[in-house]
């Protein structure tokens, strides 16, 4: 297939898709009212039938908060996807979830603390994600597979600077208590060295309170919370994230200047 093919190919599917009514500029037109349900032009800020305030996101956004979308283009992929069907290119080794109108890598608030989530199942960690996104003071990120190699690959790749995971303690499960979630923490500052990580555990298992403990005293993890995490207990995470970003950039502001 040509380029001329593929080009034309994809000119042609955004048209059906607006024609009918579907696809990411439709989307891009709307909100949904909250009380309702019905579809209001993206710059109305009250909804025409019940006159409930419609929020600040549009259709398309909620649906990228929710959905693994290429870095390239911003279409939605499924989550086995390996290169994006709509631009080609090729998408992360496993799932990340973004936020629409997160703020970008460089440039204004790019100084805010890349902020990683990554729960026990995928729907949580993109509520998590999206939960993050509304408290603001970060860039987050949903990390769809807790598996080690994954989360060490994704954390790396995006630089993070602050890691959230969750725990398990069921009995027979092993690959997700504290050991192994400390395993992952230290492969993940073999690379990233000023990254912090917390823990989030269930309330219902005492015995695991000194193996926490013992973790945060020798600096395998940052810090964890036992129970729901709190919006409070959430910004205490990121303003001590922050406060470890400066320190880090003052050290490497040091070392250029002592250098010959």
């Amino acid at each position: 297939m040509t380029e001329y093919d593929l080009r034309t190919r994809r000119a042609l599917r955004q048209v059906t898709l607006l024609e009918f009514g579907f696809g990411p500029e439709t989307m891009q037109r709307c909100k949904l009212c909250p009380e309702c349900g019905r579809a209001n032009p993206a710059q109305d800020t009250h909804c025409t039938d019940c006159g409930a305030a419609l929020p600040e996101k549009t259709l398309y956004d909620f649906y990228l908060s929710r959905h693994r979308c290429c870095p390239g283009c911003g279409v939605a992929v499924t989550d086995y996807a390996v290169y994006c069907p709509e631009c080609g290119t090729r998408l992360p080794k496993a799932g990340v979830t973004r936020r629409k109108g997160e703020p970008p890598a460089s440039g204004p608030g790019a100084e805010l603390p890349r902020a990683a989530v990554c729960f026990l199942s995928r729907a949580m960690t993109r509520r998590a994600a999206d939960w993050l996104g509304n408290l603001g003071g970060c860039r987050p990120l949903g990390i769809l597979s807790d598996d080690c190699d994954d989360v060490v690959w994704q954390c790396t790749a995006e630089k993070v600077d602050l890691l959230v995971l969750e725990t398990d303690f069921t009995e027979g499960v092993e690959d997700k208590d504290v050991s192994a979630r400390c395993d992952i923490a230290i492969e993940v500052r073999r690379r990233l060295p000023n990254c912090r990580v917390y823990l989030i555990c269930e309330d219902s298992y005492p015995k695991k309170q000194a193996a926490l403990d013992k973790a945060v005293e020798l600096k395998l993890i940052d810090g964890y919370c036992i129970g729901d995490l709190s919006a409070q207990q959430m910004r205490i995470w990121l303003d001590e994230t922050a406060e470890s970003m400066k320190a880090a950039k003052r050290r490497s502001s040091k070392l250029g200047k002592e250098e010959p």
